[in-house]
């Protein structure tokens, strides 16, 4: 009985004191968070250092506005972070950026970082996105005495240049300029370099004139080269020897819009390519060219390449002429060099009995019993693109074969044109209307039995 009364006691004691520990744990960061709302602070900040350059234009001393935010990793933690926000009068707002956060010692050291925007995330692919203008320290520190924490920051380093661009459309970013934008981490501070299409690093003055925050890298040579580019693919190119651009240095260029244009290389994108046809029907040795359209039509690069699916069919020249070579079908391409665009016609060569057709025009007929009395012709149409010569037409009673009507030497039919000849007949039977022609040498007969 006192064994099993023993083990109550030791079992209740453990679990009093699991409570208490657990307890103590959660109020640790209550007391930790509120301790921290508890703390007064002394800011000692560095005024905004200035853009410099040696034979560039220096950009002026900056105070810090209203609303500007640095964020601080304390001790050396990517997991302990507050921030600082100016409210004017060199007075700055000191917050917890979660219940972490903490001056757990006496003294300290921080990092800090401020941008024109920044939103802390605290993510796995980023710490913070930056916007704009950067600054940083790995150098500052705090020291505590009870409640009050004295936090030290010279905020002079800068990981880009500031490009100021007179005379370039609003519409225009800096294609090879390396932003920024992603904070990896804010002990030791590192940024991911990327490229926003001038979404985070650019600012519009107006006036033609944006800002630009980043680098761009030299060639081997040391010469730099900038490109400006819209959402069209329009770009602008221009190259400096012997120019870099360098960490905290203003630069201020004169674009495309500027009295320095001829300076400038632009160059407009294909976006698309027409033809004028996209099926043709040729005779055996027939040419025609093909006319392709370049879009937009100002763009820089307008050469094109031809090709055909078939050169035993219809061959292509480096001009869209086409020489329809064979009988049967063949797809003629025609590829823009700028983006590779395409645009196709089907070309179908024929023979010329392809292109005339035979179709009946009467006025007042009678049929009996397939005996035919009244006005009967026949029309012939020449669709192709040639001219044939209608050599003889008949009439025959399809019954006895006996030709009931007849003309020779009708004379010659010309391209996309038609003509006709009748009989007025008495008790023909299903009459058999025949056409004569040459074409090239050869003589050709069409027929259509009227029923």
């Amino acid at each position: 009985m006192r064994k099993k009364l023993s083990f109550i006691l030791l079992f209740t004691t453990i679990c009093i004191s699991m409570i208490c520990v657990s307890c103590s744990s959660e109020q640790d960061n209550i007391n930790q968070q509120s301790n921290f709302d508890k703390l007064s602070f002394n800011i000692s900040v560095n005024d905004k250092p200035q853009y410099n350059g040696s034979t560039r234009a220096d950009s002026p001393k900056e105070d810090w506005a209203t609303g500007d935010t640095i964020y601080l990793a304390i001790d050396k933690s990517n997991d302990n972070v507050c921030y600082m926000v100016y409210v004017g009068n060199n007075k700055w707002t000191v917050k917890a950026n979660n219940n972490k956060t903490s001056f757990a010692n006496p003294s300290g050291t921080l990092s800090a970082v401020y941008a024109t925007h920044i939103k802390y995330d605290s993510i796995s692919t980023r710490n913070a996105l930056t916007c704009g203008d950067v600054l940083y320290t790995n150098d500052g520190s705090y020291t505590k005495s009870g409640n009050i924490v004295s936090i030290s920051l010279n905020m002079n380093q800068r990981p880009l240049s500031k490009i100021t661009i007179k005379g370039v459309d609003s519409s225009f970013w800096i294609d090879n300029c390396s932003e920024y934008t992603e904070l990896k981490s804010l002990y030791p501070i590192q940024w991911s370099t990327s490229s926003t299409n001038g979404a985070y690093n650019k600012v519009v003055e107006g006036n033609n004139t944006s800002v630009f925050y980043g680098m761009i890298q030299p060639d081997s040579n040391n010469n730099t080269s900038i490109t400006l580019k819209n959402k069209d693919g329009v770009t602008y190119t221009r190259t400096y020897d012997g120019k870099t651009t360098e960490t905290g240095h203003s630069i201020i260029i004169n674009g495309p819009l500027s009295g320095e244009a001829s300076q400038w290389t632009c160059n407009i994108p294909v976006n698309g390519i027409s033809l004028n046809d996209s099926t043709l029907a040729l005779c055996e040795g027939d040419n025609t060219t093909l006319t392709a359209t370049i879009s937009p039509a100002n763009a820089s690069n307008k050469n094109v390449a031809w090709s055909t699916s078939n050169s035993n069919v219809a061959t292509v020249s480096s001009t869209g002429e086409i020489k329809a070579v064979g009988l049967g079908a063949a797809t003629v391409t025609v590829t823009s060099t700028d983006g590779n665009y395409t645009a196709s016609c089907v070309v179908n060569v024929k023979n010329i009995t392809d292109f005339i057709t035979l179709n009946f025009i009467s006025s007042s007929t009678i049929y009996l019993n397939g005996y035919i009395f009244g006005s009967i012709y026949s029309q012939i149409t020449n669709s192709s693109s040639h001219v044939i010569n209608l050599t003889k037409f008949t009439i025959t009673n399809s019954s006895t074969n006996v030709v009931v009507a007849y003309k020779n030497n009708i004379g010659n039919l010309a391209p996309n044109s038609s003509t006709n000849l009748g009989a007025n007949l008495n008790s023909v039977y299903l009459p058999i209307f025949t056409w004569t022609y040459t074409y090239n040498g050869q003589t050709y007969t069409v027929s259509q039995q009227y029923n």
